[in-house]
This record gives C-alpha cells, sequence and structure tokens, in this order.
C-alpha cells in the first residue's frame, strides 16, 4: 500500500470518530444538579466517578451521590440498587420500559446482565447459570416464552444483545401501549488526532562473521499522523502511519572473508524508507497539564525506496557491490516512554524489527531509538 493511500485511511478515519466526539461529558448529582468536564472510572468495578474540570481539582463521585453521568454520545451509566436498601452502584442502561435492562460489574468484577421491573426499587442480577430461571420468575404471563427451552435460549442469548432484544419482546407481550426504548450507551471511547516528527538513530544486524566496523551516518527521521482511542481509565489505544527514513555506514575489516589475498577494507552502506503502523496500548499517568505516558506494542512496516548494498573487495584496485535484500513487509516491536503538554508530547521510542525473515548473513533485522515530538489537533 502506498504511503498516500495509509495516511488518507488514518486522516478519514480520524475526521470521522472526531466529529463525534467533541461534546464534554456531564454527570447528573443525586440533587439534580448537571456538571460538565471530562469522566474518569476508578476504583473496583468502576464504582466511582472521577470528574477533571480545567483549572479545578478532581471531584471523585460515588453511585450514591450521583444519578447519571455520559456525553452527547449518549448514557454512561446510572445510579441503581442491586438489592433491596443495599449501596448503590453504577449499570450502563440497555432498555428501558416496564422492564428495563442493564449491564455493569458484580462485586466480583464479572460482567452481568440486570433486569428492573418498573414498579421495583433495585435491579435484580442475572447469572449466566440461572439465566433461565431468573427469567422464569421476572418475565411472567408471557406463553410466548418457553424458559429453559434450547429455542429461546439460541433466540435471546445472554449477550447484550440477547438480553435487550428479550426484555423488548417482552415489554411489547406484556404492554403493549407502554413506550420501551433501547438506550444510545455511551461506550466512553475518545478520540484525538495529531501529527509527529522526530530523529532517529538506527543499528543494524550485519554479517555474522568477525566483521570488527565503524558505525556512522546513523541518523534518520521520520514524519506521519497518530489516532489515539482512549477509555474513560488510564488505558488507550494508539495507532499511527509514520514515514520513516532509515540509515547507517560500516566500514572496517573482515578478516575471516579472504585471508589477505586482497585488500579487507570492507563497506554496507544501509538506506530505505519505510511507513511504519505500530499498534500501541498506551498508559497515562494524572490528569493535569503535565502527563506521563508509557506505551508499547507490535509494529508493521511497508519497505520501500531500498538503496542498500554491501561493499565486497574484488581485485587490488576493485570492488564488488551485493544489494542487500529486505523484505517488503517488516514486523516487530515498539515501545516508548514520554509526556503530554497540554497538546504536546515529546516522547523517546525504542524500534525492533525484523526486515527480512529469510536466513542471510546480513540485514535481517535493525533497532531504532527516536526522538518524536507532536501536536494533538
Amino acid at each position: 500500500m502506498k504511503l498516500p493511500v495509509l495516511f488518507s485511511i488514518l486522516f478519514l478515519n480520524a475526521g470521522a470518530a472526531l466529529a463525534q466526539n467533541t461534546q464534554p461529558d456531564y454527570l447528573v448529582k443525586a440533587n439534580g444538579d448537571t456538571l460538565r468536564g471530562r469522566i474518569q472510572l476508578i476504583g473496583s468495578g468502576a464504582s466511582t466517578v472521577r470528574l477533571l474540570r480545567a483549572g479545578q481539582p478532581a471531584v471523585d463521585i460515588n453511585a450514591s451521590e450521583a444519578r447519571s453521568y455520559g456525553s452527547a454520545a449518549g448514557v454512561g451509566g446510572v445510579s441503581k440498587q442491586i438489592v433491596a436498601h443495599g449501596a448503590p452502584r453504577f449499570l450502563s442502561p440497555l432498555v428501558t420500559g416496564y422492564m428495563s435492562a442493564y449491564t455493569g460489574q458484580n462485586d466480583e468484577k464479572e460482567l452481568r446482565f440486570y433486569l428492573q421491573p418498573k414498579d421495583s426499587t433495585h435491579a435484580v442480577e442475572i447469572s449466566p447459570v440461572t439465566a433461565q430461571l431468573s427469567y422464569a420468575q421476572l418475565l411472567v404471563d408471557c406463553p410466548q416464552f418457553e424458559f429453559g427451552s434450547n429455542k429461546i435460549q439460541s433466540q435471546y442469548p445472554y449477550t447484550a444483545t440477547g438480553v435487550s432484544a428479550l426484555v423488548v419482546a417482552y415489554n411489547q407481550c406484556r404492554f403493549p401501549q407502554q413506550a420501551t426504548q433501547q438506550i444510545k450507551r455511551d461506550m466512553g471511547l475518545r478520540t484525538t488526532f495529531g501529527l509527529k516528527a522526530g530523529v532517529n538513530t538506527s543499528d543494524f544486524s550485519l554479517a555474522s562473521e568477525d566483521y570488527r566496523s565503524s558505525h556512522t551516518n546513523a541518523i534518520g527521521f521520520q514524519a506521519g499522523a497518530m489516532l489515539n482511542v482512549a477509555t474513560r481509565t488510564n488505558f488507550s489505544v494508539q495507532v499511527e502511519a509514520v514515514y520513516v527514513k532509515l540509515q547507517s555506514l560500516y566500514s572496517g575489516d573482515y578478516n575471516s572473508y579472504n585471508s589477505g589475498i586482497v585488500p579487507t577494507s570492507l563497506t554496507a552502506r544501509m538506506s530505505f524508507s519505510q511507513v511504519q503502523v505500530p499498534l500501541l496500548i498506551r498508559y497515562t499517568v494524572g490528569h493535569g497539564k503535565l502527563r506521563p505516558f508509557l506505551n508499547a506494542g507490535p509494529s508493521l512496516a511497508r519497505n520501500f525506496n531500498n538503496s542498500s548494498v554491501f561493499s565486497v573487495p574484488f581485485t587490488l584496485t576493485t570492488s564488488r557491490e551485493i544489494p542487500i535484500e529486505l523484505d517488503a513487509l517488516s514486523i516487530g516491536f515498539a515501545g516508548g516512554i514520554g509526556l503530554n503538554i497540554q497538546r504536546l508530547s515529546a516522547e523517546l521510542r525504542y524500534d525492533r524489527m525484523i526486515d527480512n525473515r529469510e536466513f542471510y548473513t546480513y540485514t535481517p533485522k535493525h533497532t531504532s531509538f527516536r526522538f518524536d515530538v507532536g501536536i494533538r489537533l
């Protein structure tokens, strides 16, 4: 795939994502006040909402102090009691009506679904092991449901889609005159798009023989785009499309090549380009103006413009240049540490790439140390 195509795909996807994620989060307190800012979920089972507002200290609010939270994309969570007179917790709504359905984590941090009749003060946890029995106790007086049968288990599986469809069908069966609404959920994903550029220094694995050489001209550069998809936790996923220019020059003695019959001064010149597309898991610390981060993940690269050669002595006065072959695609690993400074970022990155997966005595892989600066648009 050519460079313009890669960048076009990333730009178009980023533009569409950004258009859907420009509104701030909201939180409705128990007294009805609405607060706006950025929401982060913390604690066991996301039991606490941390509200982040520019120029103000972070505020932690639990389910006893709030009614709901979300954004323009939908509702993220509502405060619900799981047992009568029990402490409330945040659940994500799936369906509202005479019978409502929710999803969230239980005390053991397991994903569960919950049902709540309109006249009940609390929601009931539905375990996947006893789901059919719970349905039979809650979804009564509707003969079309044969709970416990293979048919209904396959028609309404224990998934968000299956449970939602079951509750909608039950409400339409028992209370067709009452409105039932499937809720547009806010999954808490926020996207940011940015540009980055920097310099690199690279070292290549060359001959497996005794190749004592000097290493020079190792400075290259890179530039590209990045798309970060953040959750309401400290973790995010970042994908990049970066043009990277790599080069190095090695020169020195290769004593085992010809035992002194001709001069043994050899050179290896590495020069080629890549479009790297790493997929990184990022962990960011803090929520202020300065936010350190770590990231790591696999990387795939498309190689092109390869002019790398290995110069071998041929006679006393001449040498022969052997092209250094590369695969079309390189695979490897990328990791780094950096700092976000409001919209700017600085990062030290380490790349380890395999550029030729066949058995050759030269150029199977390289390592690069990079320094990048970026800006979020």
